[in-house]
């Protein structure tokens, strides 16, 4: 078993009682992965069965984006992204995975109404402005 795509790259440090969720693709029959790592001075080893095939499948990929799409954004804070490359490869993931993203979002469309005539019908909404803000000077 081949591993890759593993998200976070870099794995953070260890706290009592908060998870660290690790999610990556492998090819191959599955196999078992080792954790390694250190306590105080000591290094510690863990072996687990890795399992294919599970029903979780499609909630595992997208748990798998997720990590994806957030390590993407971190390596646009950090490096930038002045062509555009990284801005890409996150809509990318996320629409693949029917994810919203900085740059995706979903429409709820409620289709249980339809309007009459031809033409829809302007909604006017009501937006709430900060304390202090004026209505007329910020919203259209």
């Amino acid at each position: 078993m081949t591993v890759r795509d593993a998200y976070p790259a870099r794995l953070p440090d260890l706290f009592v009682g908060r998870p660290l969720v690790v999610a990556g693709r492998f090819e191959g029959e599955p196999g078992a992965l080792t954790l390694s790592g250190t306590r105080g001075d000591a290094r510690r080893e863990y072996v687990v069965e890795a399992q294919g095939g599970s029903p979780a499948g499609p909630y595992i990929a997208k748990v798998w984006a997720r990590l994806n799409i957030a390590d993407l954004a971190d390596r646009q804070a950090t490096a930038g992204d002045p062509h555009g490359e990284l801005r890409d490869a996150i809509m990318r993931v996320a629409l693949r995975h029917q994810l919203a993203s900085s740059y995706t979002s979903f429409v709820a469309v409620d289709s249980s109404m339809r309007t009459e005539g031809t033409h829809g019908v302007t909604v006017h909404q009501a937006v709430p402005v900060p304390d202090g803000v004026r209505y007329d000077t910020t919203v259209e």
